[in-house]
């Protein structure tokens, strides 16, 4: 039987009237009985893969959130928003996007789906936007196409009332939205410790590093340098060259699913920006990983981020600075007065990034397993300051 031959179980509740309406119109028909939406509407808000390190790294404020209505009253809104802008293309998304797979659902799937929305809902909460979804602009054919493009027209207002930083503008956002799968490695044991090296580090050396560790009682997970790269030469590709200085490409990155729990948001920031060999700051190293030299054209700014479950449970991706698991990086091409709005758009600025370590683990260094990574730190460092992927490598 089809969802939209039964009566939609919160038919009384007037803050999920979009969920009402998509599920008589038949959108959700082919969504799986084990979808995260579908649970949810009847009743039951479901774990998830990642839910016990989400839980960990959450502010105490209203950490109680976490009730199938909450998600869907909030949801709800957002989604009438994301239908009210991008028109027929709505009904596409719901069915082929946000249905992870229909009846080979995919949990991963639905969460890079409801990360589209996340984002969509932020960067149309100002201004007078107007979308265009999945735009067919980008490549070589001119038919490839980022997540939506958004143009705009609106102020940035100052420190006083009455004051702008900058006048009302027209702007343009291409907008692509990335979300890291993030399974750990089939071999790690999450029950023993473990480190991550989060700097680039040659691959015919790493088992010096294992090797060590191991004699030492603990794991290595090596950085996911890989889906990293791919995500930016595949945003790359979506986008074209801006086409004025209003024109910003920006590349929104969700880290809150690789399975490194606590501040793995760290590691795509640092392979990208570490002093040593972040493979953004050093050209040369970033072509070896073979990075697009479009990465380093097109693309304005990066937003990187893991989100506590707030910002799931109230689809409000801004949570995401309560637990200041954010950053950002610019393209060191634009200007001053672009670099001030973005700063302003974004809400933060590569000034306000954390100073990367060489290594995440966990169980974090304060905690007893993690005591036995701290012993034997400056080992893994010095293992690491000698492996490390260098220009001249």
């Amino acid at each position: 039987m089809k969802h939209s031959d039964l009566e939609f179980p919160l038919k009384d509740n007037i803050f999920t009237d979009a969920l009402k309406v998509i599920w008589e119109r038949g959108w959700l028909d082919e969504f799986s009985e084990s979808h995260f939406l579908i649970r949810a509407i009847n009743g039951q808000l479901p774990d998830f893969r990642t839910k016990d390190q989400l839980d960990a790294t959450s502010p105490e404020l209203y950490f109680d959130c976490d009730t199938p209505l909450n998600f869907l009253n909030n949801f709800s809104q957002r989604l009438q928003k994301f239908i009210c802008l991008c028109g027929d293309n709505a009904e596409s998304f719901v069915k082929n996007q946000l249905s992870a797979g229909k009846n080979k659902y995919s949990e991963d799937q639905f969460f890079q789906a409801l990360h589209e929305v996340h984002v969509f809902t932020y960067l149309t909460s100002f201004g007078d936007p107007n979308v265009d979804y999945e735009p067919a602009i980008g490549g070589v054919s001119g038919k490839k196409n980022p997540e939506y493009r958004i143009q705009n027209k609106f102020a940035i207002p100052g420190n006083e009332p009455g004051k702008l930083l900058v006048p009302a503008e027209e702007y343009i956002f291409d907008i692509e939205v990335k979300s890291i799968v993030g399974h750990i490695n089939k071999k790690i044991d999450l029950k023993k410790p473990f480190i991550t090296p989060i700097v680039s580090i040659d691959y015919n050396k790493r088992d010096q590093l294992s090797t060590f560790c191991g004699e030492h009682g603990f794991q290595v997970e090596l950085p996911d340098v890989t889906h990293l790269c791919a995500f930016l030469n595949d945003a790359a590709d979506k986008f074209i060259q801006p086409t004025h200085e209003n024109h910003f490409n920006i590349l929104y990155i969700n880290w809150t699913h690789r399975e490194i729990p606590h501040l793995n948001f760290m590691e795509p920031l640092s392979l990208l920006d570490n002093p040593a060999n972040g493979l953004l700051r050093h050209k040369t190293i970033g072509l070896k990983f073979k990075l697009s030299e479009d990465v380093f054209n097109k693309i304005s700014a990066i937003f990187i981020y893991s989100y506590p479950k707030q910002a799931l449970v109230f689809n409000d991706i801004r949570w995401v600075f309560s637990n200041k698991q954010c950053s950002v990086l610019f393209n060191p091409k634009l200007n001053e007065k672009q670099r001030l709005q973005l700063t302003h758009i974004l809400h933060t600025a590569p000034s306000a990034n954390p100073k990367t370590p060489l290594i995440l683990s966990y169980p974090p260094v304060n905690s007893m397993f993690g005591a036995l990574v701290l012993s034997n730190l400056e080992g893994v460092e010095k293992i690491i300051e000698q492996i490390l992927l260098k220009e001249n490598s």
